[in-house]
Formats: structure tokens, sequence, C-alpha cells
């Protein structure tokens, strides 16, 4: 039946979908021209973690709070570590400076109490090189999981994949390649799913799925690059590759162990990461650049499964967004699980770093089909009706003047999103 056609594609659609249109905020975070701010991570309502140059101390932003330093140390001189938060906001993973034992360690900080709690040294064979220990570089989804590295040998770069776990303690995931290193980068939802980096014949990429170690190749058999973003159930992974001409974005799928190679949108381009992904792995944002630094020389981009690679710029005007074409925006560093907050850096005209982070609220006119104030399976069989009687006036989502898959993106989108106001 035609009417089941429709509705399946609506349920196909699913969490998938992103919206056609919808209203977009910009926010420039801090003052470029007085500090060097990069956003690192961005949880799901909005919250972004912002670091600063050398050990200076982590920093939360909001569009209600603005900048907030919430302590921590920054990846300079040589520490480590790098400020993520959870997907509720409420806890942050990183380093902290332990000043009772006079070193550096990873650690969690949670936000209600305005506390960190640092996790030391690995267990036994733990040492300490130069002013740290070890360092945080993740946390889990769901906050109860960091992820990083620690030495273990006192003045050496010998160095082991680590994660701590609520209730659980520290587990050591070691190194698979005798007297070479390895490190953790991100976790997924609940931490059995971490990322990282072993080193060996070269730096590679991996992930430690329920701590068993896989090594990550591209789809041409060349290792891939180091491993950071992971969908939150753990099936995808995306992270970096460094090509001799031409670096490409790869996706791993950790339960086939089969890559995809998901191209560049610059050539050449001998760079490339993905940095972080949406919760079903079907949104990946990152940056490009050939030669110098990220922060500087990059493009950053959204690719999106079924439709591609588009740059950052190019992704927010399709939403609707408008932003300063004097800001160039290098590199996104994180993204919300349903792709409604972005976080990254750029450039001013005047080659001033900058940090940004992007809201998405899609347009729900559409949502409470039959005007009731709720929304339930009554307002989907009147969106399907209208649809399927070519009423444009309360089917005609995304307000093109004709009705197509477009507009079963578009209503699925804001009846997901709960349509604000709706109610």
């Amino acid at each position: 039946m035609k009417t089941n056609h429709v509705l399946n594609m609506i349920v196909a659609a699913g969490l998938g979908a992103h919206a056609a249109h919808a209203d977009v905020n910009f926010y420039i975070i801090g003052d470029p021209t007085t500090e060097f701010l990069l956003a690192n991570d961005i949880s799901d309502n909005g919250i972004a973690t912002v670091e600063r140059t050398g050990n200076a101390p982590y920093s939360l932003w909001s569009v209600d709070g603005g900048l907030i330093t919430i302590g921590g140390v920054g990846a300079g001189n040589g520490i480590g570590g790098g400020a993520t938060i959870s997907r509720d906001g409420l806890f942050v993973g990183g380093t902290f400076f332990n000043t009772t034992q006079n070193y550096a360690e990873w650690a969690r900080y949670d936000v209600t109490a305005d506390i960190w709690t640092g996790f030391g040294m690995i267990p036994v064979i733990g040492r300490q090189l130069g002013q740290a220990v070890s360092a945080g570089y993740g946390i889990s989804g769901d906050g109860l999981n960091v992820v990083g590295g620690g030495w273990t040998t006192e003045g050496t770069a010998d160095y082991h994949a680590i994660r701590w776990t609520v209730g659980s303690g520290i587990t050591d995931f070691g190194t698979n390649v005798v007297g070479n290193s390895a490190r953790a980068n991100r976790a997924d939802l609940d931490g059995s799913v971490v990322t990282g980096w072993q080193d060996g014949p070269g730096r590679q990429g991996c992930v430690w799925v329920d701590g068993i170690q896989e090594l990550i190749f591209q789809t041409d058999a060349t290792i891939a690059g180091d491993a950071w973003a992971v969908s939150e159930d753990g099936t995808w992974v995306s992270g970096s590759d460094v090509g001799d001409i031409n670096g490409s974005l790869w996706r791993y799928n950790t339960v086939t162990n089969v890559s995809e190679d998901l191209g560049n949108i610059e050539t050449p381009s001998e760079q490339i990461i993905g940095y972080d992904m949406t919760a079903d792995g079907s949104l990946i944002v990152g940056s490009t650049w050939e030669g110098g630094p990220a922060f500087a020389f990059g493009t950053g981009f959204v690719w999106q499964d079924g439709i591609g690679m588009m740059t950052a710029s190019e992704y927010f005007a399709s939403l609707g967004a408008v932003i300063d074409p004097s800001l160039t925006l290098t590199f996104i560093s994180g993204v919300s699980s349903d792709a409604t907050w972005f976080t990254g850096w750029g450039l001013t005209l005047g080659d001033e770093v900058f940090s940004w982070v992007v809201e998405i609220t899609p347009q729900c006119a559409f949502c409470d089909c039959n005007a009731d104030g709720v929304l339930n399976v009554d307002d989907i069989d009147c969106f399907v009706s209208a649809f399927l009687g070519g009423d444009l006036g309360d089917a005609d989502c995304d307000g093109s003047g004709t009705l197509n898959v477009d507009d079963i993106d578009c209503y699925v989108t804001c009846f997901l999103a709960g349509c604000p106001g709706s109610e």
C-alpha cells in the first residue's frame, strides 16, 4: 500500500535524518584578539571544553554561562592530554596537576561538585616521567570512563594505553609491540570500545573492543593513522591519515573489521582527520590540511553517510547559517550525538585564532501536525495523510513548494527533536 510505503520511508529516515531547514546560531568564544583558545569537544546540551596555549587551565563555555575556568592543565610543556566532556555535560576528562604529589595525572572533573579526581600512576609499574605520570585524552559518553596514556619507566617514553572506570579503577591495555608505546584517545558511550594508536613499524590506529586490541588498516592495506572518533555503540571509528600526496578520510567497522575510503574534499591535501562523529556514526567532522598546523592551514569538514563531504561553511550555509565571510572555519573538533551542536576553531581575516560554537535548532512548524499540543503517532498519521493527499499546507515541511523525500526527512528531524514550544 502507498501509505505503508511512506511510513516505511519515515522509519528508514529515523535518527539519521538531519534538518533541511533550521534556526542556526553562530557564537565566537572569548576574544580572539587577546587569547589563543581552542575548543575541543561539546556535549549534547551545548557545553564546550576550551583549552588555552601552554599548560593553562581548561575552561567550559555555554551560551548562558560564557567562559568558566575549571582547572586542569593543558597540553603544554610535554604533559599531554585534552579536555573532553560527557554527553550530559556533567563530567570532563583530561589532565590535572596534583600539587600534593607534584606531578600531572589523568583525571575527571565533576562539573556539579567543581572537583577534580586524579587517578595517578599505572599500578605497580607506574613511574613519573618529567612532570607527568599519566594524561587523560577522552571520556566516555556516559561520563563513567576516562582514557589516555601512562608512563611505565622513569626517563623513557614507554607508554601504555589506559582506562579508568567508576567502581572498577584502572585497566592497563598495555602495548602489543614490545619496546613500543600505545595510547587511548577516545571511548564510546559506555567505555567498552576505546580508540587510539599503537607504535611499531609506524604509528597505527587501533581500537580496544572489550580490552582486545584491533589494528586498523585502510582499504589499500596501508596502516591507518591515529583513531579518534567513535560512535556511541562502538561500531564505527574514524581518525587520521597522512598521505604522501593526498590523505583520505576513513571509517572503520569494529564488527566486520573492514574500513571504508571516504575521500577528501581538497586535492592536494596531505593530512585529514575524522575527529568526532554523531551517535550513529553517520556524520563525521574534522579537518583536512596540507602542511603546517591544522589551526592555521586547515579546512573544517562535515562528512555525511549517503551525501559525502562538505566544507564546514558549506554545511552550515545549507542549514541557513549566515557566517561572516572573513572568518575561516579551519577545524571542527566536536559534534553532539544528534548533530545539533558543533564546535571548533578558525582564523579571522587578521590570522587570529578563534574558537566557535554552532547551535542548530530544527524548524518545527510541522511537527504537531494535528495541533493538539502533544507529539505522538497521531501526528505521524496526520503528516502521512497530508503528504499522500498533496497538501502543501500540512506536508511541505521544508517550504520548497513541492512534496518529496526532503519533506519526510524534515518532518522526522523536527519530530524527533521534540518540536520545541509545541507542548
